[in-house]
């Protein structure tokens, strides 16, 4: 019985290695999935909650959830009409923030980062406020909503201020 037990043991010690060495193979291949399923384009896309729109100025103002993950503590720094960098989760899809920095984006590879002008937080943090210029075609679609639609906008993934943040703005179920 013994040996049946010893032999057993030796097998899961073989599983539980190899298991392993799968996981880090698909760790370490990761970045090369990521970068080949990144939007051709150079843009991405990111929904947030609209909570006013300004036609004179042409600035949205949004909110989007903070991901459970992510520090908070730059946000007590902060004061409204700060600039800063919103940093989303996802690879080609802006899901989540995931981070806030002050000031305008350095432009890190392969981050889905947003330049955005900081207005406040709400329900204790979990929601970031925020301001964004909307480009001149996107206006009117904006004008017909009202606060608490939501919105998707495309960035490119190269903007680093807060002029080239968002190229288009569209109603959340708008395809077109």
């Amino acid at each position: 019985m013994s040996a049946i037990a010893s032999r057993l043991a030796k097998i899961k010690d073989t599983l539980f290695g190899a298991s392993i060495v799968a996981m880090l193979v698909l760790v370490q291949s990761q970045p090369a999935f990521a970068e080949s399923s990144a939007d051709e384009s150079g843009q991405y896309e990111w929904s947030a909650e609209l909570v006013s729109f300004d036609a004179a100025s042409r600035t949205a103002t949004l909110k989007a959830r903070m991901d459970a993950r992510a520090d908070r503590s730059i946000l007590r720094e902060l004061s409204e009409g700060d600039r800063i960098t919103i940093t989303w989760t996802g690879l080609t899809w802006g899901a989540g923030i995931a981070a806030v920095s002050r000031g305008d984006s350095a432009g890190s590879a392969g981050k889905l980062q947003l330049p955005a002008e900081y207005v406040g937080t709400e329900m204790d943090d979990i929601y970031l406020v925020f301001r964004v210029r909307v480009p001149e075609g996107s206006a009117a679609k904006l004008e017909a909503l009202q606060p608490g639609a939501w919105v998707t906008a495309t960035t490119s993934r190269d903007a680093s201020r807060l002029e080239q943040a968002v190229s288009e703005i569209r109603p959340y179920n708008d395809v077109s």
